[in-house]
């Protein structure tokens, strides 16, 4: 793609507006910049598209929503021999509602049934109405917890699953054809239905059943902040209707706002999101504190500490363990365990949660990062022999039930709370079980470290330092063996100590993994939805300052190799 010819084409064209035609204007003699708007089409990443706003192919605008759309309406004719249905949300960002609204009425131009929410609804509940709707595929617009810049597209198939690479590869080489010319849009928008309130309780039905305990005699104290996005109604909602009543909300963050004032990443992940609502848990002496990010799918969380006498927050990989040990702890109790029953996690998962499962003789699998990977993995896998019961990713993004097929903060609200609930009425805290399984599977530090790379030039740097890991297939690091190193992009892992190779089966992928002799380990990945490289840490040991002490030092090893190469 000559990115001049491009940026001309877009200048002269009756189809981009001129707003957005003023702004490249404003970029006519920098060069750099126009060949990052141009030099490619914004392209599939870990979740869907995903890019900044702005004019020109490698940014979020209507005419990259109005392409991208006909080029899955184009996939869905060919890969579908019947009445097409497309079931389309979107989240509180700038412009969602405005890119949603364009994507349907390119589908219907197209002879495509459009199913559209009527306001901003959570990801899991898209993910939930392909499957209720018997939808052929899905979309949904949202970027997730990036910066406010960003907006995304994300494309759901007829499982209710983000689209894996087989099919987006298949779109992409549709958008790779088109022209202008080649997007049917009209006016008319006969085959436009609007999703109403009715399938809210359906949804809020269907994922109460993650509970075990009727609604009676709740007694946790909950504060939720929903980040200036989609969980603000329904997240309220559901748990109140499940009886958890004594729920104070952060109303700072409680009305949809795509700019997210106060906050430089709407994530949930991070400690500085939950200032206020810190503020409001000590005034009405909450138990734990909960956030989603802004569509939905991802959710924090803090518990109160007797130990600090604060709120701490807990990583996603914490979170996961502790959700398994209650549903298995759960289950166990009732003898309900059953046979051939699985987890699900990522390559970049702690192994906290295996080592969970396995005392329960629960089977754990690893797939890619990326929770469509673990949807796939559901789909095909889970049958009256093997029963799914949990599935998640260090990034705060969990499953517990199958009917919703993406990652859900709905349903976890609901599991976090009750289990808050059930250790309360036995003196406990979550801290304290967190402690407690600290001390019985041992003690495992994660951190996850990204290097932001701008543009073609970061883009080339990313590339470079992966090349370099690759290449030079380092057996130490800060004085630490390395026994075993992972190259998903080859699908190989090598013995480091007496040479042998094997195949990974697993989809190939960018991703680097070393593993040392205590079985700690560090992955080093490009993100798939932003212009990063993702260090990732799990160090294990007796205690937290053995670990901490052994992270630092394997830190300063990674980041020297790390400058040396930029």
């Amino acid at each position: 793609m000559n990115f001049l010819n491009v940026y001309k084409k877009w200048l002269e064209s009756d189809l981009v507006d001129e707003i957005m035609k003023e702004e490249l204007k404003e970029i006519k003699d920098n060069n750099l910049e126009i060949e990052d708007r141009f030099y490619k089409n914004l392209s599939f990443g870990t979740a869907g598209l995903r890019g900044k706003m702005g004019a020109g192919t490698n940014r979020m605008n209507c005419l990259v929503v109005a392409k991208t759309t006909q080029a899955y309406a184009n996939y869905l004719k060919k890969t579908f021999a019947c009445d097409i249905r497309v079931a389309i949300a979107y989240d509180s960002r700038n412009h969602s509602k405005e890119f949603a609204f364009y994507a349907a009425k390119i589908l219907s131009a197209n002879g495509i049934s459009v199913y559209i929410f009527d306001s901003l609804r959570p990801t899991p509940e898209l993910s939930y109405a392909v499957r209720k709707l018997l939808a052929n595929g899905g979309i949904n617009i949202t970027a997730s917890h990036n910066p406010k810049e960003y907006n995304g597209y994300k494309v759901y198939n007829e499982n209710g699953g983000q689209i894996i690479e087989a099919e987006a590869e298949a779109i992409m080489e549709e958008i790779d054809k088109l022209e202008f010319s080649d997007i049917i849009f009209d006016e008319k928008n006969e085959l436009i239905h609007i999703i109403d309130k009715e399938l809210d309780s359906q949804f809020i039905d269907e994922v109460s059943n993650v509970l075990f305990d009727s609604n009676e005699d709740r007694q946790v104290k909950i504060v939720y902040n929903p980040l200036f996005g989609a969980g603000a109604d329904i997240i309220p909602r559901t748990l109140k209707e499940n009886g958890f009543d004594n729920l104070f909300i952060d109303e700072k963050m409680s009305i949809p706002n795509g700019d997210f004032p106060g906050l430089e990443l709407p994530n949930p992940e991070f400690l500085e999101v939950y200032k206020s609502s810190v503020e409001l848990a000590f005034k009405n002496k909450a138990d734990v504190v909960i956030a989603t990010d802004p569509d939905s799918d991802r959710i924090g969380v803090m518990a109160y500490s007797p130990f600090s006498k604060s709120y701490e927050l807990l990583t996603g990989n914490e979170v996961g363990a502790l959700i398994i040990d209650y549903i298995l702890h759960r289950l166990h109790k009732n003898g309900a365990i059953p046979d051939n029953a699985y987890i699900v996690n990522t390559i970049v998962t702690n192994n906290l949660g295996e080592c969970i499962a396995s005392n329960y003789g629960v089977k754990t699998f690893k797939t890619l990062t990326g929770f469509k990977y673990i949807a796939d993995f559901i789909q095909r896998n889970h049958d009256e022999n093997n029963k799914f019961l949990f599935g998640y990713e260090d990034t705060c993004g969990y499953l517990a039930h199958t009917e919703i097929r993406d990652k859900d903060a709905v349903q976890i609200a609901l599991l976090v709370v009750e289990m808050a609930d059930y250790y309360k009425k036995r003196g406990r805290t979550l801290i304290n079980v967190m402690r407690e399984i600290y001390t019985k599977y041992g003690f495992v530090f994660d951190k996850t470290i990204s290097y932001k790379f701008d543009g073609i030039l970061g883009k080339q740097t990313i590339d470079k330092i992966m090349d370099f890991f690759r290449n030079t297939k380092p057996d130490v690091i800060s004085g630490y063996k390395i026994v075993k190193l992972m190259d998903l992009d080859v699908s190989l892992s090598y013995d480091m100590v007496d040479g042998n190779v094997e195949k990974i089966e697993l989809p190939k992928s960018n991703v680097m993994k070393f593993i040392f002799e205590d079985d700690s380990w560090v992955a080093v990945r490009p993100s798939g939805t932003e212009p990063k490289l993702k260090i990732y840490f799990s160090i294990v040991g007796e205690n937290e300052k053995s670990v901490v002490e052994k992270y630092n030092s394997i830190y300063e090893g990674v980041s020297n190799l790390i400058r040396l190469e930029k």
